[in-house]
């Protein structure tokens, strides 16, 4: 396993809570095959690029289905697996693009590899954004991710209650309640999958939005109703306080302000939150071989107003996440041209998220950019003293190694 695959497991087992050990077959093929395939297919198409004779060779990879079978087989994936992989990663009508599916068919044994999409695909975060059409249900994985939310807010020292009880009749069941400071944090976990543009889900899933902030606002209204959901199990009287009802999404999902009085966040953002007071860009100066280097760090945003974390600060971030805005600024709309016949080309719109440069950034976060650069190059010319003088020491004892040798 590459490193590459390394980080799209981590993606796929902890951003969707599933567990690597499941053998439950997606479309024929397990996850860990899912992912095995798009790395023997990246491997593949970087083999290519690198000896290929000519552009066509190195750009387009004609595949025997047999040989590509072996090859995944011998990678660990089973003969269903590998099948199932080919199948589910070949293009046909209804795909979102080449990155999913860079096999095309030519012929009932022939496939062709398109190398530049094979070789730049997140197998990761392609199978995570593919799991609803693979027909993976995550709905039965809320209770790991619901009890990781407890376990942390607790492990950081703020009580988290998740109460479930029976009142005239009806059934409330809270994922995590977070009493903090004068706000009360109602959190309704969820591990519903984002669309990956696919028009069915993407229904399917602004319609269980609707649903599940229609249960949140039961929830809140419960526990207006009856304190004693939460005062039995030795928490605060809610009704003292100000609830703040989130959708906290396992997978990433950023919407500025609220739905319908409900916001929305994804976890590895209120993780984020509480990890440090402040946003930043970290530049690295080596210091030489095999030492630590000299680390610059701007920051571009604070999100917490004190020393301190603050339920004021954790509304602000999600009335308008920070992923959201760099997001947004980073996005550009653009006009792709491609050609149909002689003389005649199509044209079609698209979204292309590009590296903000210096400056940008500068101007999205009002940081003064001559300083900024000012700062850096200080850093800079610190790490090449610094190299200079490894170097001056170095060869300050090879020379005494050497004449202590020379006179023996």
């Amino acid at each position: 396993m590459d490193r590459a695959e390394r980080l799209g497991a981590n993606v796929v087992f902890r951003g969707a809570h599933l567990d690597p050990t499941d053998g439950t077959r997606y479309r024929g093929a397990t996850l860990n095959e899912w992912l095995r395939g798009y790395a023997v297919l990246r491997r593949v198409a970087n083999e290519a690029i690198e000896t290929g004779s000519d552009a066509a060779a190195r750009h387009l990879v004609r595949l025997d289905r047999t040989v590509l079978i072996e090859r995944l087989c011998a990678a660990g994936v089973s003969d269903q697996g590998a099948r199932s992989f080919i199948d589910g990663a070949t293009y046909r009508a209804g795909s979102i693009d080449l990155f999913d599916t860079p096999l095309v068919r030519q012929g009932e044994h022939e496939l062709l590899l398109i190398g530049p999409a094979a070789a730049n695909t997140d197998g990761g975060r392609t199978l995570l954004s593919n799991l609803p059409n693979l027909g993976a249900s995550l709905d039965h994985k809320g209770a790991l991710f619901e009890n990781e939310v407890v376990a942390f807010f607790n492990n950081i020292g703020l009580n988290c209650y998740n109460p479930t009880r029976t009142i005239l009749g009806e059934t409330y069941q809270y994922d995590a309640l977070v009493p903090w400071g004068k706000k009360l944090f109602l959190l309704e976990c969820k591990n519903t999958a984002p669309s990956n543009l696919n028009p069915k889900i993407a229904l399917d899933f602004h319609q269980r939005r609707v649903e599940d902030i229609r249960q949140v606002k039961r929830l809140v209204a419960g526990m207006r109703r009856h304190p004693a959901l939460l005062t039995d199990d030795g928490g605060p009287d809610p009704t003292k306080l100000t609830i703040v009802p989130i959708l906290l999404y396992a997978m990433p999902l950023a919407r500025r302000g609220t739905e319908d009085g409900v916001y929305s966040a994804d976890w590895s953002m209120i993780q984020r939150f509480f990890e440090r007071a402040d946003l930043g860009i970290d530049s690295e100066f080596s210091t030489g071989e095999g030492r630590e280097p000299l680390v610059h760090r701007q920051v571009t945003k604070r999100i917490w107003a004190g020393d301190r974390p603050s339920p004021e600060d954790l509304i602000r971030a999600v009335e308008d996440p920070w992923a959201l805005q760099l997001a947004v600024a980073s996005t550009r709309f653009s006009w792709s041209y491609t050609s149909i016949a002689p003389y005649q080309m199509a044209r079609s719109p698209d979204y292309v998220t590009t590296p903000l440069s210096r400056s940008e950034v500068s101007k999205l976060y009002g940081l003064d950019e001559k300083r900024w650069g000012d700062e850096l190059r200080h850093t800079e010319n610190r790490a090449a003293a610094i190299r200079k003088r490894n170097v001056d020491r170095a060869v300050l004892l090879a020379t005494r190694r050497f004449r202590r040798a020379s006179r023996t």
